[in-house]
């Protein structure tokens, strides 16, 4: 597909404008390399909706190998009637779109009718929810722990998952969903001295951070 041909163009112009267009025999990657280069071109979000979960987990997986993005928005993994509530990865893939279309960019947004048609939180009752923090900051570590409390957070004495919370003296360890690593942020009285990301097995910093956003762990 070359995105500048005048097939693509036209295919654009009508996906775009009071048109349809109907394409067939895509196979592969194709489907992904179609949906990256329509993002390129109109500069804004697109909803890719398949006809199974399968197939919107084999489209978001193409579309982060070709362009290092792409957001698999899920249907909760339980049934209305039940009572437990959806995995952990689930609600965490679901919240993770739901912010970058918050944040205003153009992601590619794959998913299906199911996920579509689940109630999940406003845009503004995320923003309003989200935790910033940023070194420099101030929060006091009673106001901080309210806050991950309310946003759904286990406090334990030690994180070893998403969802959880510790707190040692002036040092408040945060796991959110979407991060391969908890956030060690230490507190100076009502200050943000540091915040660090560090390994869970071995407690060791890989990497100082500037500030972190913390997701509220469910909807």
């Amino acid at each position: 597909i070359d995105g500048q041909s005048s097939l693509f163009q036209e295919a654009f112009r009508r996906l775009t404008g009071e048109g349809h267009l109907e394409v067939a025999g895509l196979g592969g990657a194709s489907k992904a390399l179609l949906l990256s280069f329509l993002r390129q071109s109109s500069g804004g979000p697109v909803l890719a909706i398949t006809a199974n979960p399968n197939e919107a987990e084999e489209l978001a997986d193409d579309l982060l190998e070709l362009m290092e993005q792409g957001h698999h928005f899920q249907a909760w993994d339980v049934m209305p009637y039940e009572s437990s509530p959806p995995s952990v990865e689930v609600m965490a893939s679901r919240m993770e779109t739901i912010d970058a279309l918050a944040r205003g960019g153009s992601p590619v947004v794959v998913t299906t009718i199911r996920a579509l048609l689940q109630r999940t939180m406003p845009i503004d009752v995320l923003r309003r929810k989200t935790v910033h923090l940023a070194v420099g900051a101030s929060i006091s570590r009673q106001e901080l722990i309210g806050r991950l409390v309310d946003l759904g957070f286990e406090r334990l004495p030690l994180v070893e998952e998403t969802g959880q919370f510790s707190i040692r003296g002036g040092i408040v360890d945060i796991f959110p969903h979407g991060c391969d690593h908890p956030y060690r942020v230490e507190l100076f009285g009502d200050q943000i001295e540091s915040i660090r990301q560090f390994d869970v097995f071995s407690q060791r910093s890989i990497a100082q951070k500037k500030e972190a956003a913390i997701l509220p762990r469910r909807e």
